[in-house]
C-alpha cells in the first residue's frame, strides 16, 4: 500500500503538472480588452501559486522515493507526506485550470475537466487526504502520545 500511494503522488504531481500547463497555455492565448488574460493578476497569480506548489509536491515525492528505495526505515512518514500534499496540490491546479478557463473548463470540450476529475477521484480511492493525516501524525507523535 505505501509503494501505491508513492506511485500515486507521483501521478498527482503529474496530473497538476499537466492541468497547470493547459491553464497556462490558455491563459497566453485567450484575449480580453486587447490583452492576454495571463497579464491580469486575478489570473498570472494563482497559476504562479499551483506552479509553486507543484513543485513542492514533485520534491517531496522524489524525496520520499529516494528514501523508500535506498533508506525505507528512515522517515517512514515521508510517503503519507508526500501522497497528502500531491492530493491536494493536483486539485488546487485543476481547480484553477478550470477557473483559468472559466465556463470552458466544465464543459466535456475541455480537457482541463478530466484532470479535474481524476484528482478528485483519484485522492478519494485510498480513503483520501484526510485518512493520511492520522497516519502522519501517529508515525511523527505516536511514541510521544503513548
Amino acid at each position: 500500500m505505501r509503494e501505491w500511494k508513492l506511485l500515486m503522488a507521483a501521478a498527482q504531481v503529474g496530473i497538476a503538472d499537466g492541468a497547470l500547463g493547459h491553464a497556462v497555455d490558455y491563459a497566453r492565448d485567450r484575449l480580453a480588452f486587447g490583452a492576454p488574460i495571463a497579464t491580469y493578476q486575478g489570473v498570472s497569480h494563482p497559476l504562479v501559486d499551483s506552479h509553486i506548489a507543484v513543485v513542492g509536491a514533485r520534491r517531496l515525492v522524489w524525496k520520499a522515493a529516494w528514501l523508500a528505495n535506498h533508506e525505507p526505515d528512515v522517515e517512514p512518514h515521508l510517503i503519507p507526506m508526500a501522497f497528502t500534499n500531491a492530493c491536494r496540490t493536483a486539485v488546487q491546479a485543476a481547480t484553477v485550470a478550470v477557473h483559468t478557463q472559466g465556463g470552458l473548463g466544465v464543459t466535456l470540450e475541455s480537457d482541463v475537466q478530466l484532470f479535474f476529475r481524476r484528482a478528485k477521484g483519484w485522492a478519494a480511492v485510498a480513503g483520501g487526504r484526510t485518512a493520511e493525516l492520522g497516519v502522519i501524525a501517529d508515525a511523527l507523535y505516536g511514541a510521544a502520545r503513548g
